[in-house]
């Protein structure tokens, strides 16, 4: 795997207009989603990710085998003092991951973490996706 961080840290200008949004909102908690390493990332192992890690089916870790300058979440717990993890999603495509994980996703942005977890679905290999069934049931009939 190879992994592009940016010349340094915060050096990207999309990281920047985080860290100041996260500034100026002062949020309880902050997740960052990525992709590919299938797991909830977390070096603390605090309540948020062991929500997350239960409700998304991923294992929960605290390091992976790369180097990682200027992670967003550890800055958003050093600097801002603010719970942060990152929800690194496996392999799989867009519509699978939708699928998948939209409930604990609905629940974390109801602010339910901590409280009951809600599973991810196991998405199958065949049929339509949900956004292509929800387009189904939704379409205009034509004439």
């Amino acid at each position: 795997m190879r992994l592009s961080p940016g010349p340094a840290p915060a050096s990207e200008a999309e990281t920047k207009a985080l860290m100041t949004l996260v500034q100026e909102l002062r949020p309880r908690a902050v997740v960052t989603m990525h992709a590919p390493l299938g797991c909830v990332l977390d070096p603390d192992g605090g309540p948020l990710a062991r929500w997350l890690s239960e409700g998304s089916g991923l294992p929960l870790r605290r390091t992976i085998d790369a180097p990682t300058p200027g992670m967003f979440d550890t800055w958003v717990r050093e600097h801002a003092g603010v719970e942060a993890t990152t929800l690194e999603l496996p392999v799989i495509s867009k519509d699978r991951a939708l699928v998948r994980y939209l409930p604990v996703l609905m629940a974390l942005l109801r602010g339910e973490a901590g409280k009951a977890t809600p599973r991810a679905t196991r998405c199958g290999a065949t049929g339509p996706s949900w956004w292509a069934r929800r387009r189904l049931r939704t379409a205009e009939p034509r004439l």
